[in-house]
């Protein structure tokens, strides 16, 4: 006896696992485009940004920058959960936060790419806020991810 919910198909069972009927079933127009769960966007930055991340980190550049965090390639790894000194400066512009790794994977290319969130309020005063930093970015010609 079947439930209440169960729909019934009239197809055979190797008719559904066939290749032509998932083809078929499949080939109408794409999906639309999944709506990103993030709750910043991401604004990917110019050259003209600069890190200066506290400690013996090596060379790292920012990939993109949100409200609430940035993603960086670096020559090293970061410890997850690590946290560290960052100052951000673009033309007279100069953000200083501390950041906490949130993830850190070899790529590649492009050595290590690490994800920090903002932690704190700025460190020193007289910095610009962090809202002020992506708006300015967001103003050039960069592309939104």
């Amino acid at each position: 006896m079947r439930s209440a919910g169960t729909v019934v198909d009239s197809r055979s069972k190797s008719e559904l696992n066939s290749v032509k009927y998932w083809q078929w079933q499949f080939s109408g127009p794409p999906c639309p485009q999944v709506v990103s769960r993030r709750s910043h966007v991401r604004v990917e930055t110019p050259k003209s940004l600069t890190l200066a991340v506290a400690g013996p980190m090596g060379h790292a550049s920012v990939k993109d920058i949100s409200l609430r965090g940035l993603c960086l390639s670096a020559d090293v790894p970061f410890a997850l959960a690590s946290i560290h000194s960052l100052t951000l400066t673009l033309g007279r512009m100069t953000v200083s936060r501390r950041g906490r790794t949130i993830h850190c994977h070899r790529h590649p290319t492009e050595g290590w790419i690490v994800g920090l969130e903002f932690l704190d309020d700025p460190m020193r005063s007289g910095d610009c806020s962090i809202d002020d930093l992506v708006q300015e970015v967001a103003a050039g010609d960069v592309t939104f991810r």
